[in-house]
């Protein structure tokens, strides 16, 4: 769990360093490269840390948005990082909710299982 959680917080705080701008935050928007979403998905242009000559617009960031946001920002290696993220999000939650099932089976229902049976 602490290995997902280091790597949850690199993913978001990439996300912060990346796509924060003043000029979209009053709007709860994301400044993403331009070419990331479509053309009809933007409110304004921005700037934010992307590579030297990349405009970039307000616009909501979200699960479709964020690959190819990353990828434009910051190449192939935005898109590794995003499915890592991902992946290590999947891996917390299941493990979390392994635990919480073990601990009902054990402390509400009074239930002792071998640990192979589980």
């Amino acid at each position: 769990l602490a290995v997902s959680f280091f790597i949850n917080v690199a993913v978001v705080a990439t996300f912060a360093d990346f796509f924060y701008s003043d000029t979209c935050a009053p709007k709860s928007m994301a400044c993403v490269p331009a070419g990331a979403v479509d053309d009809d998905d933007f409110d304004r242009t921005c700037s934010s840390g992307f590579a030297s000559g990349t405009a970039g617009v307000c616009a909501e960031i979200g699960l479709a948005v964020a690959a190819p946001a990353l990828r434009h920002a910051m190449g192939g290696f935005g898109r590794v990082m995003w499915g890592v993220g991902l992946l290590a999000a999947g891996q917390a939650s299941t493990m979390t909710a392994t635990f919480a099932g073990q601990m009902v089976m054990q402390g509400f229902l009074d239930l002792n299982l071998a640990p192979w049976v589980r």
